[in-house]
């Protein structure tokens, strides 16, 4: 009578939850046939689709467009200019003066140099003398020089060679920017991965559970188990639906982290299709090439290095322009004049040959500009401005080195631990599916215990989670290795 009574209030309650169990175990078994139809979504062609769409990529694009509009505007600086500048005055029905000049002005790279040339005209009843001309007018050719501050370099040419250079910065940035995207994107896969990888464990588990639920009360319907088996393998089925549940809800988490970084062509987040799943852990790989071949030497060609040693040559150009505001302006200013366009009409009417230098120096006119701010408070200034940024970038490139370098060091004995710590946890893996195995038959033997068994079963459980985490835990080393060398590309 007391053992129907234990029978009862045990096996009510299990009965229950083996029925809600078993259709648990339906709804995962077509789950798994739904997703078995179905290829797994490979790590490589996860990254391919935050290659194509992912909306930091599309910035990485407009990097190259920017650049190329940078260098468009700085050469901006050197087109040629035409200009006209027409004066005419009337008054009293008398004409005062009718003026004009039409030029054009070409800026060039050496020395500040601009050439330049024009045509000038003017008549007038009270014509100011200064501003008299030929009846046919007048043609010039000549030049503006810098002879101090502007000669090595100026605002025009310094903006030039940062645009040109930061075409180069922009290549570091978009490698520096695939980079950590990558690698972003390798972590959620990987977390995925992981998840999913304990959902699969636990639900083989309750399955194995389950069928171990129901021979225990056949068991003890025919006598042969004691009641507290079946509440021993009862408890042993609640906490590993517990920890799926768990498991479920990390597996979610870890699928949306995925699908945030899945973008559409038209900017529209993407979803993962249903039953998609990640490569198995062992089928991963996130290095292109050994571990071994990957030292600190080679940290050298790390875009963020580059992309400071490329700031340090910009701030170089900024400075060299600052030194150069630092002179006196000292401009030479020459233009030589001809009678309407005949540029040789000033050759003497006696038949004499005249030399270049005679012609240039019998009709022209020329002059020199100079400034000099006497204090320079704002030039030294700039200057000074300049070279602290210089001296900050270099600091901060000692140290961005220094914790690269540490941390590919650090990375890369955490790896060689980690790999010891993988083999230990496979070879206890098949120790402890050698010892169920041996515990299955002797339970059929009738010399083990459901209590043992359920232990087994266990510890087996327990190695085959702590194996997946330390291949988790490797796999995630070796893409934070591949990150440190900026090679995620």
């Amino acid at each position: 009578m007391i053992r129907i009574w234990v029978f009862l209030l045990i096996c009510t309650p299990l009965a229950n939850l083996v029925s809600a169990s078993l259709g648990f175990g339906t709804s995962a078994g077509s789950l798994y046939a739904q997703q078995a139809e179905s290829l797994p979504i490979t790590l490589d062609e996860y990254l391919n689709a935050i290659r194509l769409n992912h909306p930091t990529a599309r910035r990485i694009q407009l990097l190259d467009d920017r650049a190329a509009a940078s260098l468009r505007r700085a050469r901006g600086a050197f087109d040629p200019n035409i200009g006209l500048d027409y004066r005419d005055k009337q008054f009293d029905d008398v004409r005062y003066y009718q003026e004009g000049e039409a030029g054009l002005r070409l800026p060039t790279t050496i020395g500040g140099l601009e050439l330049q040339t024009g045509f000038r005209w003017a008549n007038g009843v009270l014509l100011n003398p200064e501003n008299k001309q030929p009846a046919v007018g007048q043609s010039f050719l000549g030049f503006e020089l810098p002879l101090l501050s502007g000669l090595m370099t100026d605002e025009a040419r310094t903006g030039l060679a940062r645009a040109q250079l930061l075409e180069q910065r922009n290549e570091q940035t978009a490698r520096e920017m695939t980079n950590e995207l990558l690698y972003k994107g390798t972590v959620a896969y990987l977390d995925w991965a992981y998840s999913n990888r304990q959902v699969q464990l636990l639900r083989q588990a309750i399955d194995l559970t389950q069928v171990r639920l129901q021979q225990t009360i056949v068991g003890f319907e025919a006598g042969d188990l004691a009641a507290i088996d079946t509440l021993e393998t009862y408890t042993q089925l609640t906490g590993r639906e517990a920890e799926l549940f768990r498991a479920e809800s990390e597996l979610a988490n870890a699928r949306l982290m995925v699908e945030a970084r899945l973008w559409a062509d038209d900017g529209i987040l993407q979803i993962l299709p249903n039953g998609s799943l990640p490569q198995a852990l062992t089928e991963l790989s996130t290095q292109p090439q050994l571990a071994a071949s990957w030292q600190v030497a080679q940290l050298v060609n790390h875009p963020k290095l580059i992309q400071l040693q490329l700031q340090q040559q910009d701030l170089n150009l900024e400075a060299r322009l600052k030194r150069q505001k630092l002179l006196p302006k000292l401009n030479l200013k020459y233009q030589f004049l001809a009678r309407g366009t005949d540029f040789a009409s000033s050759a003497p009417s006696n038949g004499e040959s005249t030399s270049l230098t005679d012609v240039l120096l019998q009709d022209n006119a020329w002059g020199i500009g100079f400034a000099f701010p006497i204090l320079q408070r704002r030039a030294r200034g700039d200057l000074a401005l300049t070279q602290i940024k210089q001296e900050e970038t270099e600091l901060y490139l000692r140290q961005t080195r220094r914790e690269l370098e540490n941390g590919l060091e650090a990375i890369q004995a955490q790896l060689a631990l980690r790999a010891r710590e993988l083999n230990l946890w496979q070879r206890n893996v098949g120790a402890y599916r050698r010892l169920l195995e041996a515990e299955l038959i002797d339970f059929e033997l009738g010399e083990s215990t459901v209590f043992i068994l359920n232990s087994r079963e266990n510890k087996l459980l327990e190695a085959e989670l702590k194996l997946a985490k330390a291949r988790f835990e490797m796999l995630k080393l070796q893409a934070a290795q591949r990150y440190l060398m900026g090679a995620w590309q």
